[in-house]
């Protein structure tokens, strides 16, 4: 099967009580029914989405370079950051409220969240963060790494 690339902005409503929202059907017709939500290093301030299969292959190639104790640590920090997430027969996923509250996602002024495209997987992101963080991102010079992007 070949690799699945997720492109696009979509807000979408958020049941901040529920920490529950309508996954976009653009998305969710390539994320599956299942899928894994992450918090990954406490720099980013957003969520991660993955599909099944990519998830087992992140788990592959870290358990191949858990040789090493800070390697453990990190496979340690990200397995306890992360949970299945199963939609509903009308779409909607609900994200676990721990992960919601690392992801700035439980703040009171909270309606909507954007689910951001972003090759192999999806952020789940507070709009308003979003927002900063795209004026930061458009604020920097293009670095090496980004120009070897060819975009």
């Amino acid at each position: 099967m070949s690799a699945r690339s997720f492109a696009g902005r979509y807000e979408v409503k958020f049941d901040t009580k529920q920490h529950r929202a309508a996954v976009p059907s653009e998305l969710r017709d390539l994320l599956g029914e299942k899928f894994i939500v992450s918090k990954p290093k406490v720099v980013e301030k957003c969520l991660f989405a993955y599909t099944m299969e990519y998830w087992d292959e992140l788990q592959e190639e870290a358990n191949r370079k858990s040789t090493t104790a800070k390697a453990r640590e990190h496979q340690r920090v990200l397995g306890a950051n992360s949970r299945i997430v199963t939609t509903d027969k009308q779409g909607r996923a609900t994200l676990p409220a721990d992960l919601c509250g690392k992801a700035f996602l439980l703040e009171e002024n909270i309606s909507n969240i954007l689910f951001i495209g972003a090759g192999r997987r999806i952020e789940i992101w507070n709009p308003e963060l979003f927002e900063e963080e795209m004026a930061r991102i458009e604020n920097e010079e293009d670095d090496e790494e980004y120009l070897d992007l060819h975009f």
